[in-house]
């Protein structure tokens, strides 16, 4: 089962994950218009990721996804 850091899954494909952003500062969860889409990764040890800026305290992080 894939897992993300900084993130709530919403939707899994076997592909893709369709990931809720949440800040690992603020706690903020953003909107539905700003889900990230990223691949889920194919090996134990391999992560993929995407970066991503808080709309409410507009610091950035990134959000790493790992093949759990």
């Amino acid at each position: 089962m894939p897992s993300v850091d900084y993130g709530i899954i919403v939707a899994n494909d076997g592909t893709w994950l369709k990931v809720k952003p949440k800040c690992p500062y603020c706690g903020h969860v953003e909107s539905d218009w700003s889900m990230e889409h990223i691949g889920v990764p194919k090996n134990q040890d391999e992560t993929h990721s995407v970066g991503q800026t808080c709309s409410q305290c507009r610091k950035s992080y990134r959000i790493t996804a790992y093949k759990g």
